[in-house]
């Protein structure tokens, strides 16, 4: 029905939870650790262990675009804003080693800051590494806006950037559900000609929605919060990736996700959902994915039926 196989078993992380800074809130109150939250708490032991406050990983999507996967301590504005071109990279940084950027030569970092950050730049420490067959780069910022500044050693920050590594390669599941650059939603005519084309196939729809709200109860905080956003859309890329390119997947704007997913014989909605959402548990927490609301919804061999879906009818 679309759906990919089952991810190989994960191995255990080689940075231990406890290494890292300690978190509050959600992950905290997660027992099973996800895939996610190892990824997450190893970046954050990464930091702590080499003294950065504030930092970036970038890592490249499907299309070589350079998309921050993980951040530390970075406002929301800068956590969207850092998308610096490879060809861009490659011209301040021809050589494959670590670059030290500071005074004037910080400049060509400066549109991807905020305002308030820009201003407090002090220096910028870049790391590449080769991550499947293309480059990843740690991002160093020191920046007057930390509190307890530190000056971070090049030689032991890309000596524990080349040890993380390995579990950059462990998670590789869940980095290619972070750096994905797409918009959620497809144009509208794209959906419609799928729709056209599976209807004149002889293929039903089945109609099944996702909500979010139980999981990010607060809309304000999920907006504003760059780590809860990027879950999100993660979680949904995932699942988008999951159902293929010849489904749909709707995004609304109130936390609530539309599938139509096209089978040549009516499929079992339930088993369909169940078979999707088993594999996101080892990724991003059985106590995430729990919380998201599946419904089997009805089928449909109608256009018209299933446009009135994908608008928010029941």
């Amino acid at each position: 029905m679309g759906l990919i196989d089952q991810a190989k078993r994960h191995s255990s992380a080689n940075v231990s939870l406890a290494e890292a800074k300690k978190k509050t809130g959600l992950l905290n109150r997660i027992h099973d650790s996800s895939d996610f939250d190892v990824l997450v708490s190893g970046f954050s032991g990464l930091c702590a262990d080499i003294g950065a406050e504030k930092a970036v990983l970038l890592m490249p999507t499907d299309d070589e675009i350079l998309v921050p996967v993980l951040c530390e301590s970075l406002d929301l504005t800068t956590s969207r804003r850092f998308i610096p071109s490879p060809g861009d990279l490659l011209k301040i940084m021809p050589e494959d080693r670590a670059y030290d950027f500071s005074g004037e030569n910080l400049q060509f970092f400066h549109p991807y800051f905020s305002s308030r950050e820009r201003n407090s730049l002090d220096r910028v420490l870049v790391f590449p590494r080769t991550f499947g067959n293309s480059r990843c780069f740690l991002v160093i910022i020191e920046s007057r806006l930390t509190i307890e500044r530190t000056h971070v050693d090049e030689y032991l920050a890309e000596a524990r950037f080349e040890k993380c590594s390995e579990l950059l390669s462990e998670k590789a599941a869940v980095i290619s559900a972070l750096s994905v650059s797409k918009q959620l939603n497809r144009k509208r005519e794209i959906d419609l000609a799928r729709i056209e084309s599976a209807l004149a196939d002889g293929k039903t729809a089945s109609l099944i929605t996702l909500s979010f709200r139980k999981l990010f109860s607060d809309a304000l905080k999920l907006e504003t919060d760059e780590r809860l956003m990027s879950i999100y859309h993660a979680i949904i890329h995932r699942i988008s990736r999951q159902c293929g390119d010849n489904n749909i997947v709707r995004v609304d704007s109130d936390q609530i996700v539309r599938l139509v997913v096209f089978t040549s014989s009516p499929a079992d909605g339930e088993l369909y959902i169940r078979q999707m959402m088993k594999p996101m548990e080892r990724l991003f927490g059985s106590f995430r994915i729990s919380r998201i609301e599946t419904r089997f919804h009805d089928r449909a061999t109608e256009k018209g039926t299933i446009l009135e879906f994908l608008a928010g009818g029941d």
